[in-house]
């Protein structure tokens, strides 16, 4: 499912710098081309999705610390325990700032946080970019921003 124009547009905010109407379009086309990639731990899954957004579209060489680091759910948690660093606080080490979930707009992270793991998901608007488990990456919206533990948002 790809992103009209128009909704492009919508999701753009009046009177905003072009650059930042440039780095929405960015995160669109970067959403487009991961849609309906299969689903493999440690190439395509909820961490690499967005080490992968981190490093196209904002320029971070960070993808390469959990890429082929893992083949299952056993050996990820496993590898966040080791490296000791979660998705957060990689991001927030990167100038990103936690924010409530209900504030997230086009390129946030929003995170489910689980007792071993977090869970990041990309923020397009009212819609998410999401690897699912065994399955793709695909796009649903957002039926409540509750239901996410925190957003981050690049300064």
């Amino acid at each position: 499912m790809r992103l009209t124009e128009k909704q492009v547009q919508d999701k753009r905010h009046p009177g905003k710098h072009h650059s930042y109407k440039m780095k929405d379009l960015e995160i669109v086309a970067f959403a487009e081309k991961e849609f309906k990639t299969p689903f493999k731990w440690g190439v395509n899954d909820c961490n690499t999705l967005i080490l992968k957004y981190l490093d196209i579209v904002h320029g971070h060489d960070v993808l390469k610390i959990a890429l082929e680091q893992y083949s299952s759910r056993r050996e990820a948690i496993k590898f966040q325990r080791e490296y000791g660093q979660t998705l957060s606080e990689l991001c927030i080490s990167l100038g990103y700032t936690k924010i409530p979930p209900t504030r997230a707009r086009m390129g946030d992270i929003l995170i489910i946080k689980k007792k071993q793991f977090e869970i990041g998901h990309l923020c397009l608007g009212i819609k998410i970019l999401s690897v699912v488990e065994d399955v793709i990456t695909d796009m649903a919206f957002i039926p409540s921003f509750h239901e996410f533990d925190w957003g981050l948002r690049i300064n």
